[in-house]
């Protein structure tokens, strides 16, 4: 049986609330005159007719937030709604909590793969067209066209084995989650993960449509650009490092965690594959992987664009 409050410290509660003063006010005036926490959050407790054994009636910042997050989400009325393509991207970029929160009621992983094939879609058309572009008037259409498709087979390899790469680490975000207590299911991860993936597949649009643009202005201005390939390297930074942000906001909403827990289980997860990736090495090649090594295997296999 759980210890009855203060009838003095609940009955002040209950004047106060009369008053209308707010729960938080009240807790804090009664801590500065050295009441202790635990008899003051039971007093609100009883004064607010909560469970004797719940926890107290102050919301955390983490829970203020979520519960913030959550408002916002029924205010975009979406919760309920299939989410086009279009309204996820704007979503994601302008208001990723609130997108995070509506992506909890998306059942499955199915939605947030076509999320991920339909901008692989418009980076393997897109690239299909430099090729033709750039080659078109030197060796005509029939080979400027074959140059566009086997580039895009390129590029499709490249994108499947990332899809295969963020699977592989949703999981490790996963089982990760589970050691602070997460009980969201697998698909709660995965969604976290690849809807983070948004800035690295927009910029790698953007990079497709400049390359375009800039060689269309080159060609018809004789004007050559130097710095062409370090705007591309810096934009992709910044990216990587955008997406690293969704991420984390990700896993804390997804897995209702706070933004140290959601820091803390992808840090490690980052830590297991790069652990993993340096023993696969050593053992497959019998000598320690260089940095420079790493960065060239996470490139080939689709992690860098996630770990920068």
């Amino acid at each position: 049986m759980s210890e009855m409050p203060d009838e003095g410290l609940e009955e002040y509660v209950r004047d106060q609330l009369a008053k209308g003063e707010k729960v938080e006010k009240i807790r804090k005036n009664l801590l500065n005159k050295g009441y202790p926490a635990e008899k003051v959050d039971k007093a609100i407790n009883f004064a607010t007719a909560r469970e004797p054994g719940s926890s107290p009636v102050l919301e955390t910042l983490h829970q203020r937030r979520t519960r913030r997050a959550q408002e916002r989400a029924k205010e975009e009325d979406l919760v309920p709604k299939k989410i086009s393509f279009f309204k996820k991207l704007s979503l994601v970029i302008r208001k990723p909590s609130i997108f995070f929160e509506i992506m909890k009621h998306e059942p499955g992983t199915a939605k947030a793969i076509l999320y991920f094939v339909t901008f692989s879609i418009i980076i393997l058309l897109l690239q299909i067209g430099i090729p033709v572009i750039k080659t078109f008037a030197v060796v005509g259409p029939p080979e400027a066209i074959i140059g566009g498709i086997t580039g895009a087979f390129g590029i499709a390899s490249y994108l499947l084995v990332y899809i295969i790469s963020l699977s592989v680490f949703s999981l490790v975000v996963f089982l990760v989650s589970r050691i602070f207590r997460s009980q969201v299911p697998y698909n709660m991860s995965f969604k976290s993960v690849v809807y983070a993936q948004t800035p690295v597949l927009l910029f790698g649009v953007i990079l497709i449509l400049l390359d375009i643009l800039f060689y269309l202005i080159s060609r018809l201005f004789t004007f050559e650009f130097p710095l062409l390939a370090n705007i591309q390297q810096y934009l992709m930074i910044i990216a990587g490092v955008w997406s690293l942000i969704l991420m984390v906001i990700g896993v804390t909403r997804m897995h209702e965690f706070s933004f140290v827990k959601g820091i803390l289980t992808l840090v490690i997860s980052f830590g297991i594959i790069l652990g993993v990736l340096y023993l696969v090495f050593i053992v497959l090649l019998g000598f320690p992987l260089s940095i420079s090594s790493l960065t060239d295997l996470l490139g080939e296999t689709g992690l860098q664009g996630f770990l920068i």
